[in-house]
């Protein structure tokens, strides 16, 4: 019959998987032997589940088929998965290896799923900066555009028929002069030249940047 057991190890041991593992159970303690190696004993919690496989035994043999490495500031634990049974340990080195090889795969198909997860994520964010960088690029056009409508207005007298200016912007009320830069050219602006974006009030750069696009790219 096999039991899958588990138990805690403290210190810096070389330890692997299809590692034959030994417990003796002597002067009340559970002696832990591993490649010749004194690995200590069982924690009194660990010791409690194994008393049962003592059973009219002093020695009880396993093979190691899982290690979890447990970091802490100032310990280093490890947490050895085992299989115990009364076969021979070749039988149990064979069932270990199946057991490590189906956790391998396991781990594997995670692996997989992440990377797949990764890649469509990676897929997102591209076509959102993509349509991102298409929003912009028609807001600077539809600034320019209105940029060009001004400049041709200008050798329109006000009040012509001709006159698209007063069609498509609102009147703009005399406000305090102002100076100030475009955030993505660098470029001076000037409030008594420059006109605002109708829809943030920025002042409108020649390039075509305003407060429009300022939000969608930061």
């Amino acid at each position: 019959m096999l039991q899958r057991m588990s138990f805690t190890i403290s210190g810096i041991y070389s330890l692997s998987v299809l590692t034959k593992i030994k417990l003796i159970y002597i002067d009340e303690e559970v002696r832990i032997l591993a490649s010749g190696l004194n690995l200590g004993t069982l924690t009194e919690s660990d010791k409690n589940q194994f008393l049962p496989l003592f059973n009219n035994v002093r020695m009880i043999e396993g093979v190691c088929h899982h290690i979890e490495h447990i970091k802490t500031y100032n310990n280093n634990t490890k947490t050895i998965h085992v299989i115990f049974s009364e076969a021979n340990h070749e039988h149990l080195k064979y069932i270990a290896a199946g057991m490590v090889q189906h956790r391998q795969q396991q781990e594997a198909e995670l692996k997989s799923q992440a990377e797949e997860k990764r890649i469509l994520e990676e897929s997102r964010l591209r076509r959102k900066q993509e349509e991102k960088e298409q929003r912009i690029k028609e807001i600077k056009e539809r600034n320019k555009n209105h940029l060009q409508m001004m400049l041709n207005n200008k050798r329109n007298p006000i009040g012509s028929s001709n006159n698209l200016l007063e069609i498509f912007l609102p009147k703009q009320v005399p406000q305090s002069h102002r100076l100030t830069h475009c955030f993505d050219c660098k470029r001076e602006l000037d409030s008594h030249h420059d006109i605002k974006c109708t829809s943030c009030r920025w002042l409108l750069c020649p390039c075509g940047a305003c407060g429009c696009t300022y939000k969608l790219m930061y």
